[in-house]
């Protein structure tokens, strides 16, 4: 049976209510209602001479139901009315109109009229499987040219064992809920990169700064000071020199909270503050980037709303749902006009993913199905336009977004974590993370970029949440890692061939009780080789394991040595 028979039939079924006994298959049904009982003494529905009295068994398919339908029976002329000279109607309390085959003195021989003959009992049905069929068609037609890889074969990467790992952590927290993205920097200016953290989730409620220690252990940083006439909240923190004046500077995201710029004094003292301002108000943030968006040397913002609907009244808010904020001499001035009406999401990206001199926004969404994810500065931070859609993931929620070098050329690329659900039919989830090249073998930029699957596999709730790219081994070529949701982070070392082979180590599962946000790679003890650095927060509410940050340091095993005579 085609799945347009098997559509149809369906549709049949659930139009008579299953009811299929007597005469809805053998010809004396109603147009317009449920068929009557079997006729015996208005209609004498007879088998033809010959044959044995039909049977109203449920059809096993749609063949046997197109032949027991279409059977030939017998009728008194005096219990029907000829209307036409292939059609008669039966009189109550039969009713109904059905096909004259042929006739003699006494009898007419009729059978159901073609389920196309909108008299038939079957229209209305065979009309539902005509609009599927369509249906179908358009849809096919319509996903043909999109991004879809869940039938794609699970993607088994390479592995390898070249790195062994210590941890690095000593001094960090190993327990609690920190939520959203962590940056690292030296805020201290001892040569030292630093980790910076968001305010923990109902913790103390400022960030915390946690200064590396020349033995490399941490310690947080006791000169820190906070305003004190704001409120904040977890989200996410970046550093940078907003203003100008060689101390860095705190940026931060807050859940359900405004985003501001805490102001450094190169000593801790990150008391002065500015709100940031968003073009729509009753919008807030957990995702934020960082970036020189019109060129003019001052580091800009860029925001992207964490909810798209108004808590306390369900209304949806399709407005300065984006907002990129250029840092100006006079002050910070929003825009957000060109960008989607319809998402949200936790984290953000920024490159110059097309290689024209200026600096783009990759957004990610939680708004199942938002494609314009990739977003072109066409004006200095102020006029911005989408690239690449057809060929980001299709029907899925993206996680999380991370751009760098992924090859011989230095322009960035993009990798996307996502997951995607089947448009198709019920299955599981798809959790994938696939890598975007919008340039050539010759590294001559392209207009649509080259996908290539990096993970792919199907679970429920174990999706990819965060995503970092970075020299994790020292050869110069950078590697991906990312955290799942269920504890494990994951590390894929670029080989010289361009690909990448897994780097497997007992502690990278973080345990149950943990669910990671964020990660990092960099190259926390100077010696040209990126540690790895995860942030999480405790996986259950009520548990009192999990969640923590935790520091990876890689080493480069010894060769093997030769066993045996020379």
């Amino acid at each position: 049976m085609t799945s347009r028979s098997a559509r149809f039939l369906l549709s049949l079924f659930s139009l008579w209510g299953l009811v299929m006994a007597g005469p809805v298959l053998g010809g004396v049904g109603s147009a317009n209602q449920a068929p009557a009982p079997r006729p015996t003494a208005v209609a004498t529905a007879t088998a033809p001479s010959g044959e044995a009295e039909p049977s109203w068994a449920l059809p096993k398919d749609y063949s046997e139901f197109l032949r027991q339908y279409y059977r030939i029976y017998k009728v008194n002329k005096t219990d029907c009315v000829k209307v036409g000279p292939n059609k008669v109607k039966m009189l109550p309390p039969v009713a109904g109109f059905y096909e004259l085959v042929r006739e003699d003195e006494q009898y007419y021989y009729i059978r159901n009229l073609p389920l196309e003959d909108k008299d038939s009992w079957g229209h209305k049905a065979w009309l539902k499987g005509e609009y599927a069929d369509v249906t179908e068609q358009v849809r096919e037609e319509y996903m043909r040219d999109k991004y879809i890889v869940v039938d794609e074969p699970d993607i088994l990467s390479p592995f390898t064992d070249k790195l062994d790992f210590v941890r690095m952590d000593t001094g960090l927290p190993n327990v609690g809920r920190w939520v959203r993205s962590f940056d690292v920097a030296d805020m201290n200016g001892d040569g030292l990169p630093d980790i910076i953290l968001p305010p923990e989730r109902m913790g103390a409620g400022h960030p915390w700064i946690i200064l590396q220690q020349k033995d490399g252990t941490w310690k947080a940083w006791d000169a820190a000071r906070w305003p004190s006439g704001i409120k904040l909240d977890y989200g996410t923190v970046r550093v940078a020199d907003f203003d100008g004046d060689d101390h860095l500077d705190i940026a931060i995201a807050c859940h359900f909270l405004p985003s501001y710029v805490l102001y450094g004094n190169g000593k801790g003292d990150f008391t002065r503050t500015v709100r940031l301002p968003v073009l729509n108000g009753d919008v807030t943030s957990q995702a934020l980037t960082v970036a020189d968006f019109n060129g003019d040397g001052r580091p800009d913002i860029a925001l992207l709303d964490e909810l798209d609907v108004m808590m306390g009244t369900g209304t949806r808010i399709k407005s300065g749902l984006v907002n990129v904020m250029l840092n100006l001499p006079g002050g910070w001035k929003a825009i957000g006009d060109d960008f989607p009406r319809e998402i949200f999401g936790y984290a953000l990206g920024a490159a110059d993913i097309d290689r024209d001199g200026s600096t783009d926004l990759i957004l990610t969404s939680r708004q199942q199905g938002v494609r314009d994810l990739v977003w072109h500065n066409a004006g200095k931070g102020e006029k911005w336009e989408p690239i690449g859609s057809r060929l980001m993931p299709f029907n899925s929620f993206v996680y999380a977004v991370a751009t760098g070098p992924l090859d011989r050329f230095p322009n960035p690329d993009l990798v996307a974590c996502y997951q995607q659900h089947n448009p198709r039919e019920k299955d599981l989830p798809t959790q994938a993370c696939t890598t975007y090249r919008f340039h050539d073998e010759n590294g001559k930029p392209l207009a649509e970029p080259k996908a290539e699957l990096l993970l792919k596999h199907k679970e429920e709730f174990n999706g990819y949440l965060g995503i970092a790219i970075g020299d994790v081994d020292g050869d110069g070529r950078n590697d991906i890692a990312v955290v799942s949701q269920k504890g494990k982070l994951q590390v894929f070392l670029q080989f010289p061939d361009g690909k990448f082979y897994e780097q497997r180590f007992r502690d990278f599962d973080l345990g149950e009780g943990t669910m990671p946000a964020d990660v990092r790679i960099a190259d926390l003890n100077g010696d040209g080789m990126g540690e790895i650095v995860v942030m999480g927060t405790l996986a259950n509410e009520k548990g009192e394991s999990g969640g923590g940050v935790w520091v990876f340091s890689p080493r480069r095993k010894a060769p093997a040595k030769a066993t045996g005579r020379s």
